[in-house]
């Protein structure tokens, strides 16, 4: 969630300097609108990517024919490394031939 604020903050900041830079012409206001971008946009993929990992803990995403996702997140290492055995195993004894 914190993650998502951010993003949305610099977002919100970056979008309205960036809009006013281009109206005024002000290259300092161009450059922080980017920065405030950047700088949610790096803090939201720390705190989603990089915290987790610390943790141990994985996420695992499944792409489901034809249109359907399954995310498991937050998951510990091990546990999904038994389930994704266990899919391909199950995956291989029903395929033919």
């Amino acid at each position: 969630l914190l993650g998502a604020l951010a993003f949305a903050g610099g977002i919100a900041a970056g979008g309205l300097w960036l809009f006013e830079g281009v109206r005024s012409g002000e290259t300092v206001l161009l450059l922080a609108g980017a920065g405030a971008i950047a700088l949610g946009a790096g803090l939201d993929l720390l705190l989603a990517l990089a915290l987790p990992a610390r943790a141990g803990r994985v996420s695992v995403e499944l792409h489901l024919m034809p249109r359907g996702r399954l995310a498991l997140v937050g998951v510990e290492r091990e546990a999904a490394e038994l389930f994704l055995q266990s899919l391909r195993a199950r995956l291989a004894r029903q395929r033919p031939g």
